[in-house]
């Protein structure tokens, strides 16, 4: 990520370690699967691709000042620190205004998140995207995006994913240079609307709807709440 400062990370024998379902009830309220998909001259299919698993958190994110004999409120970055820690993978980076994130990119290092996920089932509408992340995985895994079958795949599970393809704002040909300056959320929105411009015809891939939720552990409930419980 340019920009951004990388976060060294020290290993400490008395960090906590967090439990499975804590990891995958915090994933359910803050994680974000993100399948990007953006034009670039460089490659053969005129296409660069990236499927990352990312945690976003403002340091008020996590409410201090939760009391309890089995609580302890936490900083955002020892937080992230933490689930770095658990999936020993990934790394964090401060980000602007105060905001830090957890970031994993690589395929083989995505390859231990999925196999979390698969093992700890999400269980709110944020599964239907993970479902869809793990097939646009597969696909990169298998270099099917160097095809222009295999893009086209791509696009349509982005379709399904997240926020979709917005209407096409600008010429999928390229930004105007004054969009340099433009907030982050405004130049994604031009990148889904490029998309739909470049692939009119591509449908969406169907999402599964979830409903009827059981929370599988108190540990999901935990995570979903943004607080710790540690046993002594």
């Amino acid at each position: 990520m340019m920009n951004n400062k990388k976060l060294k990370i020290s290993s400490s024998s008395s960090m906590p370690v967090l439990k499975p379902f804590f990891i995958t009830g915090f994933t359910d309220a803050e994680g974000c699967f993100h399948k990007g998909i953006s034009k670039h001259n460089r490659f053969k299919q005129g296409y660069s691709v990236e499927a990352v698993f990312k945690i976003h958190l403002d340091q008020k994110d996590l409410a201090a000042g939760r009391s309890g004999p089995l609580r302890l409120a936490l900083r955002a970055d020892a937080l992230l620190k933490m689930i770095q820690s658990y999936f020993g993978v990934g790394n964090i980076y401060k980000l602007a205004k105060g905001s830090i994130q957890y970031q994993v990119s690589s395929v083989k290092e995505l390859g231990v998140i999925l196999d979390h996920f698969d093992k700890y089932l999400l269980i709110t509408k944020k599964r239907g995207d993970y479902l869809l992340f793990k097939q646009a995985f597969n696909l990169i895994q298998n270099k099917e995006h160097l095809t222009p079958e295999g893009l086209r795949k791509l696009v349509a599970i982005k379709a399904s994913m997240n926020k979709g393809l917005s209407p096409a704002p600008l010429s999928f040909f390229g930004f105007p240079k004054k969009l340099l300056s433009w907030p982050k959320a405004m130049r994604e929105g031009c990148s889904r609307g490029q998309l739909k411009a470049a692939f009119p015809d591509v449908e969406p891939v169907p999402r599964l709807l979830i409903h009827d939720q059981i929370i599988p552990d108190p540990y999901w409930l935990a995570g979903a709440h943004s607080f710790l419980l540690i046993f002594f």
